[in-house]
């Protein structure tokens, strides 16, 4: 993925979890690296997109005794994580789509932008999840080179467009806009 990013890149790596991340440096180009887990490191998010209330929403967590490390709207999902849960995302205005694991509970939280404007695919492979924002990473990790998925191939012929959670290819699915999903480790 590095044409995705060339400002940046980092991985995050424990028993169940492998993180990696390209990065196009927007926002707090000196500390916004990522994977950025947490101070407790209980949470680890990646993120891409952009949040446009960020500082609004920084604003209102610290006034509910959040502390923050960096000026990044990477930072601002984590703690609207830590703090709200799944319903963070019904505060961010902007397009996104991100993953954060908690390494308490052992699961992963992805989400994707109301809109939809940023992709987010993943696919279950063997007890292995997967996640990306292209395909063709999860098409090399779990080798399904090839299986066209006939139900979407029938889809675009008639339509000349695959709704989510659709993809082309079989067992590798599109988040629909405006929708979580739930890992469980």
């Amino acid at each position: 993925l590095k044409h995705r990013g060339p400002d940046g890149k980092g991985y995050f790596r424990d028993d169940n979890v492998y993180f990696g991340h390209r990065r196009l440096s927007i926002i707090d180009l000196e500390l916004g690296h990522q994977p950025m887990t947490e101070d407790s490191g209980r949470f680890t998010i990646i993120f891409n997109g952009e949040i446009y209330n960020y500082i609004e929403l920084r604003n209102d967590l610290i006034s509910k005794k959040y502390n923050f490390n960096t000026e990044s709207d990477t930072e601002v999902i984590l703690k609207l994580y830590m703090h709200y849960g799944e319903q963070c995302t019904d505060k961010l205005n902007g397009i996104f789509s991100f993953a954060i694991y908690d390494n308490k509970e052992k699961k992963i939280f992805i989400s994707r932008d109301h809109l939809g404007v940023k992709p987010l695919y993943y696919s279950l492979d063997n007890d292995n999840f997967y996640f990306c924002s292209e395909i063709k990473p999860i098409l090399f990790l779990t080798n399904r080179t090839g299986n066209i998925s006939e139900k979407s191939l029938s889809l675009w012929l008639t339509f000349r467009h695959i709704p989510s959670p659709y993809t082309m290819f079989k067992n590798i699915f599109k988040l629909p806009p405006g929708n979580f999903l739930i890992y469980q480790i």
